[in-house]
Formats: structure tokens, sequence, C-alpha cells
């Protein structure tokens, strides 16, 4: 019989992404700095017959990749197009992703969306 080590290293890190109000996809910087995310790079994003969504990035800009924007030291996706088409309300409600590796597609990471409701204000700022 073969033993297979399982390492703690993977799951020691916790890989996010989060959609802006905006509608960008932003990377965590644990995110950033575990994928090697540069500004050179582009992220495809992929659905399966179930609808969940799946991204991998490639260190060069790919055609039908989605660009690698940064700014400072924070890196993000111009996604908006792609999320309002899914219906992702994303101007009143905060998705986070958890991404987790693909065991059946090589690269590939599954995107599996938590939603955070915002709490409404009434007209002095006061939570309703």
């Amino acid at each position: 019989m073969a033993i297979t080590t399982i390492k703690a290293s993977k799951y020691l890190v916790k890989l996010k992404a989060t959609i802006q109000k905006t509608g960008k996809l932003g990377f965590t910087e644990t995110t950033a700095k575990e994928l090697k995310i540069s500004s050179e790079g582009g992220v495809f994003l992929g659905e399966d017959e179930k609808g969940n969504l799946y991204m991998k990035y490639v260190e060069t800009w790919e055609e039908d990749s989605f660009k690698v924007l940064k700014s400072k030291d924070y890196f993000s996706l111009n996604t908006t197009q792609f999320f309002e088409e899914k219906k992702f309300d994303f101007k009143n409600i905060t998705y986070i992703f958890d991404l987790y590796w693909s065991e059946e597609e090589e690269g590939w990471l599954i995107m599996k969306p938590r939603k955070i409701e915002k709490k409404k204000k009434d007209a002095s700022g006061a939570e309703e």
C-alpha cells in the first residue's frame, strides 16, 4: 500500500477575490502573491454546465483573457459587464469568492461566491 503525504501548506493559504462596487474583480494581497499575479498577465474566466465559475491566471495576457490591471499594490480585472450579465448585484451586495484549486482541470481555480448583504441606511445615515 502506498501512502501519499498531504502537504499542510496547501491548506494554509486562503485565496480570495472580491467584486468591487464598480464590478471589477479584485484580488487580495495574499492571492496576488500566491498566484504571482503581475500587470503583464491575464485571467481566463470559465463556467461549467452547472453554472460554477472558474478562473485561470496566465503570466502573459492572451486574447480572450481579462487583462490584469494594477493600481499601487492592488490587482484587479475589468469584469463589470461580465458580472452584470451574470446578474451579480455588486452595487448592493458584496461578493467574496473563495478560490480552490480544481482537481479535475489543471491550472484552474474554482470560484465559490459568498454574499455579504449590506445594511440599508435611512436618510440620517443610521442603519435600519
